[in-house]
């Protein structure tokens, strides 16, 4: 009888941290395709305003720094 609590137990546990982690995954995922957007919408903002140069520069350079962490820093599983 312990051998089964503790079985459900484990297996209850295991069952909502990945669950936790699936809920975790999605608000990224969803957060992920906002920040996409709202970078898109700025840029191309800036290129009908068309500010000057350096102000240009330092847009794209930020907006690609963005787009790296998006990319390249979060797990696979978390894109």
């Amino acid at each position: 009888m312990c051998i089964g609590a503790l079985s459900f137990w484990l297996f209850d546990n295991n069952r909502k941290r990945r669950l936790l982690h699936k809920r975790r995954f999605e608000a990224i995922d969803e957060a992920n395709h906002h920040i996409r957007n709202a970078l898109h919408a700025m840029q191309f903002r800036f290129y009908l305003m068309r500010i000057d140069s350096e102000h240009m520069q330092a847009l794209r350079q930020s907006v690609e720094r963005i787009r790296w962490v998006l990319e390249e820093v979060l797990p696979e599983g978390d894109r």
